[in-house]
């Protein structure tokens, strides 16, 4: 592998923007800082950055697009960015510690959006929940009734639609109806509880 070296301080690194190291790069462009907050959720360790979710690389690349320009380096909670003016931005970034919507409706056994409403033969009722704990769906909770149970889930709709599938192996019957529960002004749209009655 070839050696690089700076064409100004003649300094040794493995990092070059045009030429010259980071240090002599920076000291030839005008630099600009700015300071940003962040959450990170401290279950899934996502990063929160102006209302939507990201993994560190995503987050970058967010930066890097909000921005305009690519990153440099990375030290710490600093981030330098070389814009396409070739000016330097110096991002600082304060960390917070919080917990994400979707880890917090997790947690929250309230939190619910499909209620699968059970009934008739015992055996397959249980036969079915135990089909749900074994594919890591999460029951929130359980309420036991005198002619079946209702269990109250928290699915997104790919695992709803798998979860029909595993319905549908016990039986045909089974009837889907959803009541709106509020409006989302963020994504514009409203948001629904489905209730799965099921007969078997």
């Amino acid at each position: 592998m070839y050696k690089r070296f700076c064409v100004n301080c003649g300094k040794e690194t493995k990092d070059l923007v045009d030429g010259l190291c980071r240090e002599c790069y920076i000291k030839t462009r005008k630099q600009e800082e700015k300071e940003i907050e962040i959450k990170v959720c401290y279950i899934c360790g996502f990063i929160i950055f102006e209302n939507k979710k990201y993994d560190s690389k995503n987050f970058y690349k967010k930066l890097e697009k909000k921005f305009g320009g690519k990153i440099i380096k990375i030290e710490e909670n600093i981030v330098e960015i070389k814009k396409e003016s070739d000016d330097i931005l110096l991002i600082k970034i304060y960390y917070r510690k919080d917990l994400c919507k979707d880890c917090k409706r997790v947690l929250n056994k309230k939190s619910y959006n499909y209620v699968i409403q059970l009934r008739g033969d015992i055996k397959k009722i249980e036969e079915i929940i135990a089909i749900l704990n074994k594919n890591g769906y999460l029951i929130k909770n359980i309420e036991n009734l005198d002619n079946g149970v209702d269990l109250f889930l928290d699915l997104n709709k790919k695992g709803f639609k798998t979860l029909l599938k595993k319905i549908k192996n016990y039986t045909k019957n089974i009837k889907i109806t959803k009541k709106v529960i509020s409006y989302d002004k963020q994504s514009n749209r409203y948001k629904y509880k489905v209730f799965i009655s099921v007969r078997l």
